[in-house]
């Protein structure tokens, strides 16, 4: 499973967990600030996005939970703490309450070990280290900021940022290879995400960022790092995505409409290349059933 795969499980079965419980009221998406997880599910359709803000932040996974592992350990900014029992019984619950308040983040036994080897990968990374905490200046780390865009409230939490320098997420990956990466990144909108916290960023400190970064690592054996600026075509090209999706929630906002994929209806056309090359173009469309051909009025 990837992490989009594994985040839609962890969403799916929080959705069943609460499926006992009385329905809750509608969240109204306009009381909620945008943040960029829920800003890129307009890639997909405002009903995407209005669906997200009834999830709220709470849903767990292993990717959410690996990431968060591995935040944790090489930031400083939360506990790392391994629970070695099984997830579940009055122990559990306990351990849970326990360090529920110093906002830790739990890993079994497992997780903790493929974190701490993740975490030792990219400090050997001189270059990812330089990036991330730079040294001398000190970044400033995970820090949740407000501000406005085309007068809406948003907020966003960069992994790394230092004013008016750069702005660098960390990314973990099941593929840290160039070309497969490269093919994820833009496929998550890893670029429109860049381009959301400098937004935010010039509009909360008054300076723009001179680079955009990434930082990929592998979460499997040997956890190789591969660092990634993002060019002036590609930072463009994110911030036109930024653009674009706020001023479709905008629009659904003010309208107090959020629809699906389209509202119109579609023509299904049969492409050239599922046509039999025996028969005439206009002619009857063949398929397969059970091993015989069967013609479609």
């Amino acid at each position: 499973m990837n992490a989009d795969t594994l985040e839609q499980t962890g969403e799916l079965a929080a959705m069943l967990d609460a499926s006992d419980d009385e329905p809750r009221p509608l969240v109204d998406p306009t009381t909620l600030p945008v943040r960029f997880h829920r800003l890129k599910q307009l890639a997909l359709s405002a009903a995407h996005y209005h669906h997200s803000c009834q999830l709220g932040d709470g849903v767990d996974s292993l990717a959410l939970r690996m990431g968060a592992g591995v935040h944790a350990g090489l930031f400083g900014d939360r506990p790392l703490v391994c629970y070695r029992a099984r997830r579940a019984g009055k122990e559990w619950d306990a351990f849970r309450r326990e360090h529920q308040a110093s906002r830790a983040v739990i890993l079994n036994e497992r997780e903790m070990s493929i974190a701490q080897s993740v975490i030792a990968s990219i400090r050997r990374h001189t270059r990812a280290m330089d990036l991330l905490f730079d040294w001398p200046r000190s970044a400033v780390l995970e820090h949740t900021f407000s501000f406005e865009l085309l007068g809406r409230a948003c907020r966003a939490t960069p992994d790394s940022y230092v004013p008016g320098v750069r702005v660098l997420d960390l990314k973990s990956t099941r593929s840290a290879e160039p070309r497969a990466f490269a093919r994820d990144a833009l496929r998550r909108h890893y670029h429109a995400q860049l381009a959301f916290y400098d937004e935010g960023l010039e509009r909360y400190t008054g300076k723009r960022c001179d680079e955009l970064y990434l930082v990929a690592v592998e979460n499997v054996p040997p956890y190789p790092v591969v660092v990634w600026r993002l060019p002036d075509a590609t930072r463009t090209a994110g911030a036109r995505l930024v653009r674009a999706w706020m001023e479709q929630l905008l629009l659904a906002e003010q309208s107090g409409v959020y629809p699906g994929y389209v509202e119109t209806e579609l023509e299904l056309v049969i492409p050239e290349w599922m046509r039999d090359d025996d028969e005439e173009s206009d002619g009857p469309l063949q398929l397969e059933v059970d091993g015989e051909l069967v013609e479609v009025e």
